[in-house]
């Protein structure tokens, strides 16, 4: 549906780039799924049949019967959600929903970010955890990054970015000016990987100071003296 709603994939511009490309409701897949979603989201038939008849005209560029040349050209020129706020008022029913789609980042990072929280939590030690205490535990965890980061205290203080590298916090990454952009984010993959790394390593090297003891104390008790 927000494929259809972005006025950029009608633009000439965007079309010529290739020329496997056509407009989304000239393409069959997306114009059927369209459908689907506008029949969901407006339940009245009335409702429904403006809507379908608001993205017509959206989609050839008309207004009040006659073709808008800089609402056309403004396709490929503005931002999408800067389009709508511009013409959306032609369109009252799709503008609605392209408010809500088109501010959407169209990335899977923020599931990988609660993923790699689940996975700080749920380590193999703690693999007995259930599913539901493991969900409650990431819940929890994320929620208590969000409100202290809100306080002062998180950027100055003994306990100021507790959630990066508690105490011995020395600025590494530039201090508290790296998170005036990153401000709602869930982990540290950068700081994660380095310790999760060198944990790697003790692990490893601790495994294989273990086996070549064992290997030595076999080695003795296999040592036959013959008279």
């Amino acid at each position: 549906m927000a494929h259809s709603l972005n006025p950029k994939y009608y633009s000439t511009k965007w079309l010529e780039l290739s020329p496997n490309r056509v407009p989304p409701h000239q393409d069959f897949e997306i114009s059927e799924e369209r459908n689907k979603c506008l029949e969901r989201y407006f339940l009245d038939d009335h409702e429904r049949t403006l809507a379908k008849t608001e993205f017509g005209k959206f989609s050839r560029g008309i207004i009040g019967g006659k073709i808008h040349v800089a609402m056309i050209k403004d396709r490929s020129e503005i931002d999408a959600i800067d389009w709508w706020c511009c013409y959306g008022a032609y369109f009252p029913k799709l503008q609605s929903i392209a408010s809500k789609l088109l501010v959407q980042p169209c990335s899977s990072s923020c599931c990988e970010k609660n993923w790699s929280t689940y996975l700080f939590i749920h380590l193999l030690r703690r693999n007995k955890m259930t599913p539901a205490r493991a969900q409650d535990l990431v819940f929890v965890h994320s929620n208590l990054r969000f409100l202290s980061r809100m306080n002062e205290e998180y950027i100055k203080g003994p306990t100021k970015m507790w959630d990066i590298a508690g105490d011995s916090w020395k600025d590494p990454y530039g201090g508290a000016g790296m998170l005036e952009i990153p401000s709602l984010t869930l982990d540290e993959p950068e700081l994660e990987e380095e310790i999760m790394g060198a944990t790697s390593e003790i692990v490893g090297v601790s495994a294989s100071a273990d086996s070549e003891s064992v290997g030595d104390g076999d080695d003795e008790e296999d040592v036959v003296v013959l008279g």
